[in-house]
């Protein structure tokens, strides 16, 4: 019998497919080639993340996981899409997006031996119901929904005697005054249905 996973690594918002957002700079040239065959040169910014990324894999994950099996969960927003008239992007071809998100998350799904979730992020993101994400969820084989989602909306999981809620969005509202409404609101609903829950 396989022991519990008692340990879950949450990350957000790597935005592939931005030129700000993560890149997988240990691609050799021609690896990764954009749609017409030119390829992308990651800027000094993306150069420093994947640094830190694999530091972070490499070193603290296995030390803070002590060595043991975990699953890992990405949080919404993997690929930056097309959103608010940016032009920032590295294309605006999804598909060129999906390619370079695959490239960083499948050594993660391999490190974690499949245990992969992912939550379906911002729709300007991640277009309609996530789409993007759900196909980019599907071609990384992440661990499907009770409904047959390869990318959820929200994941409930206990985590040793803990039950936690991860979502990349939660209701908001547009005033100044009633800014942290939304997050004050998500908290005291938590702690309502942990009283009920027990």
């Amino acid at each position: 019998m396989k022991e519990p996973i008692t340990a879950y690594v949450i990350i957000s918002d790597i935005h592939a497919g931005c030129q700000l957002g993560m890149y997988p700079c240990n691609l050799a040239s021609g690896e990764l080639l954009l749609d017409e065959g030119g390829e992308y040169t990651p800027n000094a910014i993306q150069r420093g993340m994947w640094a830190w990324w694999e530091e972070f894999w490499g070193e603290h994950v296995p030390a803070m996981t002590n060595g043991l099996p975990y699953g890992v969960i990405v949080n919404g927003d993997s690929l930056d899409g097309k959103h608010h008239d940016a032009v920032h992007q590295i294309t605006h071809n999804l598909s060129t997006q999906q390619r370079i998100a695959e490239a960083i998350l499948r050594p993660i799904v391999d490190l974690c031996e499949g245990r992969f979730y992912m939550i379906r992020g911002t729709e300007a993101h991640v277009g309609p119901s996530g789409q993007q994400e759900e196909m980019l969820a599907s071609a990384l084989g992440a661990v499907k929904s009770d409904i047959g989602q390869s990318a959820r909306h929200e994941l409930w999981k206990k985590i040793g005697s803990h039950m936690v809620h991860i979502a990349h969005t939660i209701g908001g509202t547009s005033s100044q005054s009633y800014e942290s409404t939304a997050v004050h609101k998500e908290y005291v609903e938590a702690l309502a249905e942990s009283a009920r829950w027990g």
